[in-house]
């Protein structure tokens, strides 16, 4: 079973109700949120959009299947997210800006909008937080990273396939 800390009185698992999660956890450590919100049918977390998330490392599949989730993240602070792979895999409902994300850690953005069908949002000032790490991204950094977000306005992602290419170029070399 998979646990995650919040805090020292809270831990969450997935069998167990996220109504125990105070409205501004004080998440003071490095956390993982990997599937924390995953398959939840319902409102995530009323106040999860003023949460300080800044010392979360992983967002993985944290919202996967959520597919009424809707909040406005924009706000989060994800400079020391290391993996965003598959976190609004199957959020159906989810189109909300995330233009204020600096991405600076991020080495996966394998799957992260993967079926997120309502999805439309211009991703491109992500790009120089993205491009400063290229050296460290590979392809598979970026595999199906938009596959089924049928909305989305390929102006929002342009700068995504050069640097995918990118890499898909650095791997060939090697």
């Amino acid at each position: 079973m998979q646990k995650h800390i919040i805090s020292d009185e809270i831990l969450v698992t997935p069998d167990i109700t996220l109504e125990i999660i105070p409205d501004k956890p004080i998440i003071d450590k490095e956390v993982s949120f990997e599937g924390l919100f995953q398959d939840n049918l319902e409102i995530v977390h009323p106040c999860i959009e003023q949460w300080d998330i800044s010392n979360v490392i992983s967002l993985k599949h944290t919202f996967r299947d959520a597919h009424c989730m809707n909040a406005n993240l924009n706000q989060w602070n994800v400079e020391n997210v290391i993996s965003m792979e598959g976190t609004f895999d199957g959020a159906w409902a989810f189109n909300k800006p995330l233009n204020a994300w600096k991405p600076t850690s991020v080495i996966s953005f394998r799957k992260m909008f993967y079926r997120a069908l309502l999805f439309n949002q211009d991703l491109n000032d992500w790009m120089s937080h993205v491009e400063s790490r290229a050296d460290k991204l590979t392809e598979d950094a970026f595999y199906k990273t938009f596959y089924y977000v049928r909305d989305l306005e390929q102006k929002y992602i342009k700068r995504w396939y050069s640097i995918q290419d990118n890499c898909r170029f650095k791997r060939s070399k090697n």
